[in-house]
């Protein structure tokens, strides 16, 4: 009896045989088929932003021009004034005339001799004493008028705002540069800075046309209810 190759023989049952055999045996299974792949979808491209209109550019304003600083005026510095100053201030603020006024009251006494020697002259009443610092001004000292003031001034020469505006603007250029020589001669530093002002304040009094600053004067006081 032919036996059979180990490869070619039967085996009565599953049990029996060898897994190797068991391995030829068994069909190989088939694959499945690779599914394919559905095709990605194209997203969509996002929306582009809406780009908002430019703003028309703005128009280029041009920077307003400088109002040129004026000039300072030769002569005293002009008083600044507010609208409740009093009428005098305003006019030494806004008229040549007044700005002379001015500088003669800041020094009247080098050019303007008052009280008058005639007021000086007058016998003093008895029992009154002079006042210190007010020639031609006495106070009582004894009787029954202890403290009365007798003031033998005469007013009409004073040299104030209300009698220096009644008086022409060529005798005030006159009186100026009377006053303005006298405080020369009594200052001791001669090249100080008082010195260097009054020079300024000569020039410029040498140079004012006394008629024509008569008339301006006169126009201003008017506006400022100074004059009828």
């Amino acid at each position: 009896m032919v036996k059979k190759p180990a490869d070619s023989m039967d085996f009565d049952s599953d049990d029996d045989m060898p897994l190797g055999e068991m391995k030829k045996k068994a069909p190989a299974k088939k694959k499945a088929p690779a599914k394919k792949k559905s095709p990605a979808k194209k997203s969509k491209p996002a929306a582009k932003k809406s780009i908002p209109a430019k703003k028309a550019a703005a128009k280029k304003t041009t920077p307003a021009k400088k109002k040129p600083t004026p000039k300072k005026k030769p002569g005293p510095t002009a008083v600044k004034v507010t609208n409740a100053a009093p009428a005098s201030s305003k006019f030494y603020a806004t008229s040549e005339k007044g700005r002379m006024i001015q500088a003669i009251l800041c020094r009247w006494w080098y050019g303007i001799s008052w009280p008058s020697a005639d007021a000086l002259a007058t016998p003093v009443p008895r029992g009154y004493e002079s006042l210190d610092g007010f020639s031609g001004v006495y106070i009582c000292t004894s009787g029954t008028n202890v403290g009365k003031i007798l003031d033998n001034r005469n007013h009409d020469e004073c040299p104030c705002f209300n009698n220096l505006i009644d008086t022409h603007a060529g005798e005030l250029k006159s009186t100026l540069a009377k006053c303005i020589e006298g405080q020369m001669e009594k200052l001791e530093d001669k090249t100080g800075y008082t010195m260097k002002e009054l020079e300024k304040i000569k020039k410029w009094c040498n140079g004012i046309n006394g008629d024509k600053v008569e008339k301006e004067g006169i126009k201003v006081a008017k506006g400022l209810g100074l004059s009828d």
